[in-house]
């Protein structure tokens, strides 16, 4: 598989943007990810960290969620920088990619069923907005692996994360609000999706 069919979940219209994207943070972090690669640190290794930081988010939830969400920000923080440090290593590659994709997945799944378990979201419309978002992930890195073109779709993740925060911040719950919009047009976005895999195949 050549490297420009990685794993991504943008459309070709936005690779532009992201690569400048991926510059700027790449120019921020490189001292720290120069520190990290010369004492034998991989991406690799930070993609796990990253994924290990959701085990004490579930801990401190329920007793303290400042800290619960000071360890969703070292998730993010370790999936912001195992990219910088493959690419100053020399070690970017489609594995790495796919470790880097399924690990902050994953994280996000967990801290979504976390939100399920502790009834910040409701259980219908949660399960609905999670297979949907998962579906959707699926249906994009397909299209970009089969050279299918597809329009430029809305990424819900961080959003999700800034509700909690607020939740925090004001006790104000917007979860189902903005969980029940998010739903709807992902359920529209997968079915043009899917229409367009299905033409491809004919």
């Amino acid at each position: 598989m050549s490297k420009d069919v990685g794993f991504s979940i943008f459309a070709e219209e936005e690779d532009e943007f992201f690569a400048k994207w991926r510059k700027w943070r790449d120019g921020l972090f490189k001292p720290i990810v120069q520190l990290l690669a010369r004492y034998g640190v991989t991406a690799w290794h930070l993609s796990f960290v990253g994924l290990i930081m959701v085990v004490p988010f579930i801990f401190f939830f329920k007793f303290n969620p400042w800290l619960a969400f000071f360890f969703l920000l070292l998730n993010v923080f370790f999936d912001g920088i195992d990219g910088p440090l493959a690419r100053i290593k020399g070690s970017v590659s489609v594995s790495g990619e796919l470790t880097d994709l399924a690990c902050d997945q994953l994280s996000f799944l967990i801290v979504f069923m976390t939100f399920l378990y502790y009834q910040l979201v409701g259980s219908f419309w949660g399960a609905l907005y999670i297979v949907n978002y998962f579906l959707m992930l699926a249906m994009v890195i397909y299209c970009r692996l089969n050279k299918i073109r597809f329009f430029p779709v809305l990424r819900t993740k961080y959003v999700i994360y800034l509700v909690f925060l607020l939740w925090i911040l004001t006790g104000v719950n917007f979860f189902d609000t903005v969980i029940v919009f998010f739903t709807v047009y992902m359920v529209l976005t997968n079915y043009f999706l899917f229409q367009k895999i299905r033409c491809s195949l004919q």
